[in-house]
């Protein structure tokens, strides 16, 4: 029997003889794909070789021969296979991931100090000031919940019982009548325009009624025409006792909506409570016949405004804020004239 030692000896070399064959036939076929890779790169450039002697090199390449319109000096370039990690003596594990080439990280800029007030500072300054939105309130509202209530009770009884009857009295009313109607009742006005004309010192105002309630009641027929304005020019002062302490500088006090009589504040209030007393209907026996021809009145007056309201409720989101403005507005213009 052969020693166990020669027996090994012989198998190492065998196993080096079968590893060195097949290490050669993998290398050239590595080799081999590698210039038919190439191969194929060169014929998808003929294809659109761009020039023409891009094209004679591209053939060159892809036929491993100089063609005829190939450039001077042109050489096919050699494919050299790229080595293998067991060649390098690399891990082949390792060498299969990208190589990381480690950079030095700078140092970071550290702010503390008399930098931060700066920062901030600047900061400051370049940032543009807020401007902040202030709303102007026009009057004191402290009772808004009970004043929404009854701008909604107001807004109700318009709708379900005043334009309902202003609508019906306006069709079966021609308006010449209506006009009569509300000359009549403009006319029974005259003595808290006159009272309040000479507590403001617009004595030409005082003048104007007064001469105005005697053309109207007489040549007008109780003040159903107009013959003043028309013929004489006296136009109407328009004042109130409410007008009347705004010239004395007493001040709005707070808004109030009143259910019936809409919109005013505590000075017109007191003034409407004034003009009460100077309102010739006042002192009409029985009640009912006052309260009838001020319903009356109201009814008129309505007949020529239908449809202004519900413009202008429906043109703002919040037509209580709208309505209570307007209001404010127009008693200051009315003062200040």
């Amino acid at each position: 029997m052969m020693p166990l030692r020669k027996k090994a000896e012989r198998f190492a070399f065998s196993a080096l003889i079968l590893l060195a064959f097949v290490t050669g036939c993998t290398h050239g076929g590595t080799v081999h794909a590698d210039k038919e890779q190439l191969r194929t790169t060169a014929m998808d450039s003929v294809s659109d070789p761009g020039t023409p002697a891009d094209k004679a090199v591209a053939v060159s390449v892809a036929t491993g021969k100089e063609g005829p319109d190939s450039p001077a000096g042109t050489k096919i370039p050699d494919v050299k296979p790229e080595k293998k990690p067991s060649e390098t003596g690399e891990d082949p594990v390792v060498s299969a991931f990208p190589k990381v080439t480690e950079e030095p990280i700078p140092p970071a800029e550290t702010v503390g100090g008399d930098d931060v007030d700066e920062f901030f500072d600047e900061a400051a300054d370049e940032a543009p000031a807020a401007k902040v939105a202030v709303v102007e309130t026009l009057v004191p509202d402290p009772f808004i919940t009970f004043n929404r209530a009854m701008f909604t009770v107001n807004d109700r009884l318009y709708f379900w019982c005043l334009k309902p009857l202003a609508s019906g009295y306006k069709k079966v009313t021609p308006t010449i009548v209506r006009k009569g109607v509300r000359n009549f009742f403009f006319n029974l006005g005259t003595p808290g325009r006159l009272v309040n004309s000479l507590l403001q010192g617009k004595y030409k105002g005082a003048g104007s009624e007064l001469g105005r309630f005697l053309v109207n009641t007489t040549v007008g027929v109780g003040g159903v025409w107009d013959p003043a304005e028309r013929f004489f020019g006296w136009k109407p002062s328009e004042e109130d006792l409410g007008q009347t302490l705004g010239a004395w500088n007493v001040e709005n006090g707070v808004y109030i909506v009143w259910p019936f009589l809409g919109p005013s504040t505590l000075r017109d209030t007191v003034g409407k409570a004034g003009d009460l007393f100077l309102n010739p209907l006042y002192y009409l026996s029985p009640n009912e016949l006052a309260w009838g021809l001020s319903g009356t009145e109201v009814i008129n007056d309505t007949s020529f405004y239908i449809g202004d309201y519900e413009t202008v409720k429906s043109t703002y989101m919040d037509p209580y804020v709208m309505l209570r403005d307007l209001y404010i507005t127009h008693r200051k213009k009315k003062i200040a004239d």
